[in-house]
């Protein structure tokens, strides 16, 4: 199985309309609204490896 991990800028307020549009689509078993800030920078596993 793949997974991917989608960032998906919406409105205020539209996040769990995005969330149940996407959930209707072919192909897509999960999808979740998380909100707020988040972290630009890789885990430092990923960093330590560049």
């Amino acid at each position: 199985m793949v997974r991917a991990y989608v960032l998906i800028t919406a409105t205020a307020g539209k996040a769990l309309e995005v969330v149940n549009a996407l959930k209707g689509q072919h192909g897509v078993l999960q999808a979740d609204a998380i909100t707020g800030e988040y972290e630009s920078r890789p885990p430092t596993s990923l960093a330590s490896a560049a």
